[in-house]
């Protein structure tokens, strides 16, 4: 692996990711639980793309597609070659869309791998007790004790 490779593969600290609930749902056991996407903000890319390849070093190219997606290129010069990878938006936001596709094409060269979903529980289920119901036609009445004679 290229030592450039390294450098943008290097995780970036966890107090600089951005969290955010995509939805919730049920898990087998029945919690309710909230499924977290964990992404590597726009400007951290940027930055840990021009601090190794620098400024002119990497460029960038959006395409709205139909649907409302966007379609980014990213392309370095990496040991002297030209690379590019292509990322895909779906965000109803344009702004949100491009910065999706640019994350995909930079997770591509190695960079915001770290970025993913998680679970998180919100909301153990509770055991429910079962419905104790009377039997059809009701409880016997108690029958007076009688003594009988010996």
């Amino acid at each position: 692996m290229s030592n450039n490779l390294k450098k943008l593969a290097a995780p970036f600290p966890e107090d600089l990711l951005e969290e955010e609930v995509s939805e919730q749902v049920k898990d087998e056991e029945g919690n309710l639980v909230n499924l977290v996407r964990t992404t590597v903000p726009m400007p951290l890319i940027q930055d840990r793309l021009s601090d190794v390849f620098g400024l002119l070093g990497w460029e960038v190219f959006f395409e709205n597609l139909e649907g409302g997606a966007t379609k980014c290129l990213l392309r370095v010069t990496l040991d002297e070659q030209i690379c590019t990878k292509t990322g895909i938006g779906k965000k109803a936001n344009p702004v949100e869309a491009a910065g999706e596709a640019f994350a995909s094409a930079a997770r591509q060269f190695g960079v915001g791998l770290e970025a993913g979903i998680s679970e998180e529980i919100v909301e153990e289920k509770v055991e429910e007790k079962p419905e104790i119901r009377a039997r059809r036609g009701g409880f016997r009445k108690p029958q007076p004790s009688v003594d009988y004679p010996a």
